[in-house]
């Protein structure tokens, strides 16, 4: 005798069934909602469509919470106990992916939303019991193959990490902090990814770059990974750890993670200084002020990583009266060049900076240390400054 083919339960029917149950497990809980299934149709990249869901379940992985996948591709994310400035930065992250469609443009509020349980458990149970009977009429037979296919492909992606050798990719550069005299002494280590080794290691055999916005994203995740695994390659940090990357990056998961080992560590007074770049502090706005409070509140130093200082002038001057700022030497003499003429004919007034929190990259002549030390910074890095660290004289160095 044939057996009946068993019917699995439509996830929609399975929301239901666990925003019934939460009636009496309500405190700390919170549930997001978002409507992929509001996204102009036209517009929708499975690419971002998966690196959205792949945010999604790294959220609801790190709270140890469910994700459901419902029929009309919308995400349903429940999570308990969770921090919730990091769970909105990531949230904004999943929008600044679909910044282009047209819903977003019209209405940004209209893609995600928010319940806390505690509070709103009586709209989340109307919500539930609405997401199932809205799919009821649409049991057509909509094909439930697409989300399998992502999990599956996430399954691999996740694997992945557990294979990369991050400390292959990367590189230590010291920064020497100037004594009286010009003698230099060692301050921090400066970890940085060596992107060829990168792409030879983490990009091949997993995705074909015919789109150069994904580069970004995989260097992201990189960092992110890396600094979960920093205990792998701790021997190469001497003296504090400097780290430039994005603030996606301290936002993430695996940020908290080092953040969980970072506390930890046995050298207490070692501090972690990381650099992010202008134009992402300003656009993240608001949500910026949110992670820097948090960083600043677990004990991290801060800073901007400058690259064309004439352009950003008004933000990284104010940064330079109270936070860290890295630049090269070369950009920084010729920023203060066109700012000595402006003094001299009276357009402007030559900006005050902290030379303590001043660090100055790419010291790689003597022409480059004489200038730093025309500059009075406190803090130099590059080749040159290395030898000069070793004992050797500028002769013998240069």
């Amino acid at each position: 005798m044939a057996m009946a083919a068993l019917k699995l339960p439509e996830p929609e029917d399975l929301l239901l069934d666990y925003a019934q149950r939460l009636e009496r497990h309500r405190e700390g809980r919170l549930s997001v909602h978002i409507a992929l299934s509001r996204l102009n149709l036209a517009r929708k990249r499975l690419a971002d469509i998966n690196l959205a869901a792949s945010k999604a379940r790294d959220l609801a992985k790190f709270y140890r919470g469910e994700v459901f996948h419902l029929r009309s591709h919308d995400l349903v994310l429940m999570l308990k106990d969770v921090e919730i400035g990091h769970v909105k930065s990531t949230l904004r992250q999943i929008q600044m992916i679909f910044q282009d469609d047209p819903l977003l443009q019209e209405n940004p509020g209209a893609l995600i939303a928010l319940y806390r349980i505690d509070t709103q458990y009586s709209e989340f149970l109307k919500f539930a019991k609405t997401q199932q009977l809205l799919a009821q009429k649409k049991a057509a037979g909509r094909p439930a193959s697409s989300p399998q296919i992502e999990r599956k492909g996430e399954r691999a992606k996740l694997s992945f990490w557990d294979t990369v050798d991050f400390a292959s990719m990367l590189e230590a550069q010291t920064i020497n902090k100037i004594k009286d005299g010009g003698q230099l002494t060692k301050f921090a280590t400066e970890l940085s990814i060596v992107n060829d080794r990168m792409s030879d290691q983490v990009l091949k055999g997993i995705v074909t770059l015919s789109n150069d916005d994904i580069k970004p994203f995989w260097l992201a995740r990189t960092h992110a990974h890396l600094l979960k695994n920093l205990s792998d390659v701790a021997p190469k940090i001497h003296g504090h750890l400097v780290f430039e990357t994005s603030l996606e990056v301290v936002s993430s998961a695996e940020f908290i993670q080092f953040d969980r080992m970072w506390q930890q560590r046995e050298n207490q007074h070692q501090q972690a200084l990381f650099f992010f770049s202008p134009a992402e502090v300003r656009a993240w706005g608001l949500d910026y002020d949110y992670l820097e409070e948090f960083l600043i509140g677990r004990g991290y130093r801060i800073g901007l990583a400058v690259n064309d200082p004439e352009e950003e002038s008004p933000l990284w001057q104010e940064w330079t009266k109270t936070k860290w700022v890295k630049i090269s030497v070369q950009d920084l003499f010729g920023y203060f060049r066109k700012m000595h003429h402006r003094v001299a004919t009276g357009e402007e007034e030559l900006p005050s900076m902290r030379k303590d929190r001043l660090i100055v990259t790419n010291c790689i002549s003597h022409a480059d240390f004489v200038l730093s030390q025309e500059i009075e910074t406190n803090y130099v890095q590059g080749s040159f400054a290395d030898l000069v660290h070793s004992g050797l004289s500028d002769s013998q160095a240069a």
